[in-house]
């Protein structure tokens, strides 16, 4: 059994790694788990972190710290079983399928009526939309199944949260890579990484609309994202309402992005919306 004692050192120390990890991420995943600052980890191929998601025995969820206004203190979350299937059963009630389906008419009242308040051509919409070679075409054409595929391909490449954390409760083995990542450890879950893994996803950095999903942009096992479902609904009613009124949108200038490696988005996006010169019928 080994257990690394010399960090790897931090592998986002500068500005450029820090808006693109992805080159970070390829150069060390190979590698297994990896300890990028004494007592803190990184999960970086899919298989790890998939598992580390279901295994709450030896990765616990409650990475509280009273010191933290991050860590302090958040109801499910943070929460192992028994407490966090408790709460969940009961919020879980608000998000069935039936109920989260019956919003549908409500999400298009809402995105048209901020839709009818665009008055100009170009906009900026924070992170509306990620790059990376995403068609806005796609997002203009086509039918709902092809726009909850852009939906999904948008979630893998470009993952909103990149490193979920967990705690390790033992000492967690990989003979494989010949390495220990000791009890107490704090875990960061790579999901950026894992989602552009090779071993899952072929041309892991090319956007391609019909991959199989089986991107974690939403997590795995009992800390799946409750709200997914509502997600993927806001960003396909969303669409559809887009591909009514516009043939493309556009970069309109430079992307800014937000550093940070935690979550991904953009601090500004110009967008530029190219009008139908006919409106189009509802997919």
């Amino acid at each position: 059994m080994t257990v690394a004692t010399t960090p790897t050192p931090r592998p986002w120390s500068s500005s450029e790694a820090r808006l693109d990890p992805f080159g970070t991420y390829d150069r060390l995943r190979d590698g297994g788990p990896v300890e990028i600052a004494e007592g803190r980890w990184l999960l970086m191929r899919h298989d790890d972190v998939n598992a580390a998601f279901v295994d709450t025995d030896r990765f616990s969820s409650d990475i509280r710290r009273p010191d933290s206004p991050v860590f302090a203190n958040s109801p499910l979350v943070f929460d192992d079983p028994p407490r966090h299937t408790q709460l969940r059963r009961l919020v879980a009630k608000a998000f069935t399928p039936s109920r989260v389906a019956a919003l549908e008419p409500a999400i298009t009242v809402t995105a048209t009526a901020l839709l009818d308040a665009i008055d100009r051509s170009e906009l900026d919409r924070g992170d509306a939309l990620h790059g990376h070679g995403a068609d806005g075409g796609a997002a203009t054409d086509g039918d709902r199944a092809r726009r909850a595929a852009l939906i999904e391909e948008s979630l893998r490449i470009d993952s909103p949260v990149q490193v979920p954390a967990r705690r390790a409760t033992v000492d967690v083995e990989y003979p494989a890579d010949g390495v220990t990542i000791p009890a107490g450890s704090f875990v960061m879950l790579g999901v950026g990484a894992a989602n552009r893994d090779p071993a899952v996803f072929p041309e892991p950095h090319d956007f391609v609309t019909d991959r199989p999903s089986a991107h974690l942009a939403f997590g795995h096992g009992i800390h799946f994202c409750l709200g997914a479902a509502l997600a993927r609904l806001e960003a396909t009613v969303t669409l559809e309402l887009l591909a009514e009124r516009y043939e493309a949108l556009t970069l309109a200038g430079e992307a800014k992005r937000t550093p940070g490696i935690p979550h991904r988005g953009f601090d500004r996006l110009p967008i530029r919306l190219v009008p139908r010169r006919e409106p189009r019928s509802p997919a």
